[in-house]
């Protein structure tokens, strides 16, 4: 319904979402929504809907992250979305986005894959992240890579204010997520913010080779 500029693909943030060990039992937030793939992803994860289930079409078995996960049996295109979208009393995903029309367009594309009431909408950059959310137990990026639509100096202010939120609203036992070029860059600023890389999967966005990395806390 709404297609951002630098969309993610349903299936890697499928694979992100298995990879910090979210089941719906603690808070997701995603403080870079843009069209809002990763929270309507964690949402068909709870509803074992199959990714990218609307763009079946973009679903290439080659590039799909080779993970272990038994929760699809078969990945089929027919699997079937509520009409009216699935009721969510308490919400356990967190969507943030800073720019306009963005969040607009997330909330549109969550209507369509039925999961809008699954989803709370916030509106704020991410350097005020802890004061617009509570704990979370996951925190999931695809943060700017610097290359495109973005300076490599402010995709690198972007990941310190991420960790520095991240010190005060993630839960200690809590997982970051990030899918990015650079591994180093993660690496080096999340050690710098008391953060470790626990997995780093390379895997191919269109073009490009990236990493789908998972961070905890030091130990």
């Amino acid at each position: 319904a709404y297609q951002h500029r630098s969309s993610m693909k349903g299936t890697l943030a499928a694979a992100m979402i298995e990879m910090v060990g979210w089941q719906g039992d603690g808070l997701l937030v995603d403080p870079m929504a843009g069209g809002g793939t990763l929270g309507i992803e964690a949402a068909w994860w709870l509803h074992e809907v199959p990714p990218a289930r609307l763009v079946f079409h973009e679903l290439l078995l080659h590039r799909t992250p080779p993970l272990a996960s038994k929760r699809w049996p078969r990945l089929v295109p027919d699997t079937p979305l509520p009409d009216h979208g699935w009721p969510c009393e308490d919400p356990h995903i967190v969507l943030s986005e800073i720019h306009e029309p963005h969040l607009p367009g997330a909330e549109e594309n969550a209507r369509k894959a039925g999961v809008h009431g699954c989803i709370r909408f916030e509106q704020g950059p991410v350097n005020t992240l802890a004061d617009r959310v509570e704990r979370c137990s996951a925190l999931v990026a695809n943060p700017p890579y610097g290359l495109r639509s973005s300076s490599p100096k402010e995709a690198d202010q972007v990941l310190v204010d991420l960790f520095a939120q991240a010190q005060v609203c993630l839960e200690p036992e809590g997982k970051i997520g990030l899918m990015t070029p650079d591994l180093d860059l993660v690496t080096r600023r999340g050690g710098q913010a008391g953060f470790q890389v626990e997995q780093a999967l390379p895997v191919h966005h269109g073009k490009l080779e990236i990493q789908l990395i998972v961070l905890v806390r030091d130990r």
